[in-house]
């Protein structure tokens, strides 16, 4: 059994991308489980600039002005959230 793992060991993590990224996640993990309720709203807020994006990129190549369009948008998002 343990010569098992220390196969799965040398063939995974022989690599130290691979390690880089095991640590990497790993770290992640911890930190959102930690911090997750002060994380919460700035990930919420990165998804829906993220959403909103796609509307304001459609209305700036039709109208040709990017504030109009954010304005717009940011108004019909609002209104949306205020009729919920």
């Amino acid at each position: 059994m343990i010569n098992f793992i220390q196969d799965w060991y040398r063939r995974n993590f022989s690599d130290p991308q691979a390690a880089l990224l095991a640590v990497f996640m790993a770290v992640t993990f911890s930190v959102i489980l930690v911090m997750g309720d002060m994380l919460a709203p700035f990930l919420a807020a990165i998804i829906i600039a993220y959403l909103l994006e796609g509307p304001v990129h459609y209305l700036q190549k039709a109208w040709g002005s990017r504030i109009i369009a954010v304005v717009v948008v940011f108004l019909l998002f609002m209104t949306v959230l205020l009729f919920l």
